[in-house]
């Protein structure tokens, strides 16, 4: 985690559509290297007008490095279009490889019919070429599970947030999503490193904790019993609360629903500190204001997350973070659904429910897990220590 405490470093945050085009002008005047660290890159129109920036880029000189988490590959075969920038050809990996492709896809083709979505036929993409350079180097042969959305631009210029590449977020009433852009030679290279999730689960509990007297938490995925009960138990010794989360995400909708029945059931009576904002749109951010003093943003939700070893997130108390946060409450408050004291009831009527697996799949699906996590583990070990020596030597 990077925590910034000086105002004076440019800081700013971006919604999707501005985080674009802000980027996209930074690739084009980029003159020594780009680095990008990305869980998801779809092939749509933004994947490729990213790709088209970093081509250009390529050919006047930029060094480049990209690289692609595989893990991501089931989330664009399973949402939006179904495609996949970089993954479009699953079928001719090797099913007994830990990083094959083949599994994720038949994940992402049910994941598409358990949330009611069009089935989707996956395409080989035209435009990968574009990233075919020779100062061009995309790492996307491995999961190495990093969930983070990171972009360093000349060691100077960072990103970091929870947009990945996809149209979903730069539509005009697209996914509610945030990157914080830093320009800063000694801070911006900071964000290159491969942050663990464990230490960051630590730090968000923290960062909760924390709060005196108000907390506003934008959440795309909930889940986590452990941050349930800090929030439970923040609000039970007299502070308040505000969640802003979607009212049908786009995926964890069961966690998601659990976890708010179980917060509005658990503040004993405390109903008045406690409001709840549900938007008909997706919210994808990850994002914490407390106290109207500090901002948390990053990739890190509050959902299960055994399998994710890394993941990007900024403290920051920078007056204009902590404003665009607030602004979003505000927003959220006058627009969307609000439960606040007995309305917080009927949370239970709002969304339709997703069907528990059956207790003896779940239990089956535990001891293959069981089976397979040492050597699964193993491999990712060594995947991400490869990756994080491409970055060294990059930056180098």
């Amino acid at each position: 985690m990077l925590n910034i405490e000086d105002r004076k470093i440019d800081q700013q945050i971006l919604d999707a559509p501005m985080f674009t085009k802000v980027l996209l002008e930074d690739i084009a005047l980029a003159s020594h290297r780009i680095l990008i660290r990305s869980f998801l890159v779809r092939n749509d129109i933004v994947g490729q007008r990213t790709a088209m920036a970093l081509r250009t880029a390529a050919e006047r000189g930029v060094k480049v490095l990209i690289i692609k988490d595989r893990a991501g590959a089931m989330y664009e075969y399973s949402e939006e279009n179904g495609q996949s920038f970089f993954h479009d050809e699953p079928d001719k990996d090797d099913w007994t490889d830990i990083h094959s492709l083949r599994s994720l896809h038949i994940q992402g083709r049910f994941l598409r019919r358990f949330y009611g979505l069009e089935p989707t036929s996956l395409k080989k993409n035209p435009h990968k070429g574009l990233l075919c350079h020779k100062n061009i180097v995309t790492i996307d042969d491995y999961k190495i599970n990093d969930h983070s959305k990171v972009i360093l631009i000349d060691n100077e210029i960072a990103y970091s947030g929870g947009i990945n590449f996809g149209q979903e977020f730069d539509a005009p009433k697209g996914w509610l999503d945030f990157m914080l852009r830093i320009q800063d030679k000694e801070i911006a290279p900071k964000l290159a490193k491969l942050d663990e999730t464990q230490l960051l689960d630590k730090e968000l509990l923290n960062f909760i904790k924390k709060t005196r007297q108000h907390i506003t938490v934008i959440m795309a995925y909930l889940g986590n019993p452990v941050y349930l009960n800090a929030l439970t138990g923040l609000v039970n010794s007299g502070r308040s609360l505000h969640l802003i989360t979607s009212k049908c995400p786009d995926s964890n909708r069961f966690s998601n629903d659990v976890f708010l029945r179980k917060l509005t059931t658990g503040i004993n009576g405390n109903r008045q500190r406690l409001k709840i904002s549900l938007r008909d749109g997706m919210v994808h951010a990850k994002a914490l204001s407390r106290d109207h003093e500090k901002v948390r943003i990053g990739s890190q939700n509050m959902a299960f997350a055994d399998d994710v070893y890394g993941e990007s997130v900024v403290e920051t108390n920078h007056p204009q973070a902590i404003q665009t946060i607030a602004q979003v409450a505000e927003d959220n408050t006058k627009k969307d659904i609000v439960l606040a004291g007995k309305d917080l009831e009927s949370i239970y009527e709002l969304c339709p429910r997703i069907h528990i697996i059956p207790a003896h799949i779940e239990e089956t699906g535990k001891s293959l897990k069981l089976w397979a996590e040492r050597k699964y583990r193993q491999e990712i070990a060594k995947a991400r220590n490869k990756c994080t020596e491409a970055i060294k030597g990059f930056l180098l």
